[in-house]
């Protein structure tokens, strides 16, 4: 089995004037390459369902297609989402320091960044101390956006996590924790 995995976290928490919604990380996982068809295990097979990382990819697509989808009547895709609402709770920001921040890759930022600022949503300005970088700041309109669809991302998450045991969830979020430290420390050695 191999497979070179690229995974985009959006960390999602806003308190609104009718309460709090919930912390929740979406991995936006894309898959380069992955080749599972079985593995022998000790005379068993591993089906591709089976396997931690098919089902991590597998969660991960369907999750970006479900909130593109529910963000579609404001002409946003999830990742641009994850870039606004990243920007929504702290402007002023640096594309570079966005790119570190959502662990994204800088040419991917800037991608959504031109598109985000042709729909009118963020604005670049010249960063005073660097002539040769922008700060990244939130319009109205990309305000009023990123406020109307807080509570449509809550519900979607509400809705997925429905009959899910906290602890389960606690657990579930501590496994990928594991698993992102795994990743990183793999990255590094390599390097």
């Amino acid at each position: 089995m191999s497979s070179l995995i690229h995974n985009e976290n959006l960390h999602v928490r806003k308190q609104c004037g009718y309460g709090d919604f919930i912390l929740f990380t979406f991995s936006k996982i894309i898959v380069i390459n992955i080749v599972v068809i079985s593995i022998n295990l000790e005379g068993s097979k591993l089906k591709l369902q089976d396997s931690v990382g098919y089902l991590i990819v597998n969660t991960g697509r369907k999750l970006t297609l479900n909130l593109t989808q529910l963000f579609q009547t404001h002409n946003l895709t999830s990742e641009q989402w994850s870039l606004l609402m990243s920007l929504h709770n702290e402007e002023g920001i640096s594309q570079k320091e966005l790119a570190e921040r959502t662990e994204k890759d800088p040419a991917n930022v800037t991608r959504i960044l031109d598109q985000l600022e042709r729909k009118g949503l963020v604005r670049r300005v010249t960063n005073p101390e660097d002539r040769r970088s922008f700060n990244m700041f939130v319009t109205e309109s990309g305000r009023e956006a990123a406020l109307e669809l807080m509570p449509v991302e809550a519900q979607f998450v509400q809705e997925i996590l429905v009959d899910i045991p906290q602890a389960e969830i606690e657990a579930f979020k501590a496994f990928m924790l594991k698993v992102n430290r795994n990743i990183e420390r793999r990255r590094v050695a390599a390097e």
